[in-house]
């Protein structure tokens, strides 16, 4: 999962803890996770931080948390290439939790 472009230090930092190649910043994503809990409370309305917490939870096996924030970030964004993306994550999210009618609808409501 690819970090969105974000103004948020504190939203930079978690993201880097998703996404960090470098061994001297390792991938930490329980503490990601608690990072974009704080931000999306404090950013409700930032498709950055919902997505990010849709990568945290789908990382730490919260599948269906992870849908629910992709769906959040869905609403907070109008570009077809995200939502396209975010459909799919979604789906995905559906099908590691042995649900394969939700990903079913979920990818129909994008077509």
């Amino acid at each position: 999962v690819a970090a969105p472009p974000s103004s948020s230090s504190s939203l930079n930092k978690a993201w880097r803890l998703l996404t960090s190649p470098d061994k001297t910043d390792q991938q930490d994503p329980e503490r990601a996770l608690k990072l974009f809990r704080k931000e999306v409370t404090n950013s409700p309305a930032s498709p950055s931080a919902w997505t990010g917490l849709g990568a945290a939870c789908e990382l730490t096996a919260r599948y269906q948390a992870a849908s629910r924030a992709y769906a959040r970030a869905s609403t907070l964004t109008t570009d077809p290439v995200n939502l396209e993306a975010l459909a799919c994550r979604r789906a995905l999210m559906h099908l590691a939790n042995n649900e394969p009618r939700e990903a079913e609808l979920v990818l129909d409501e994008t077509s």
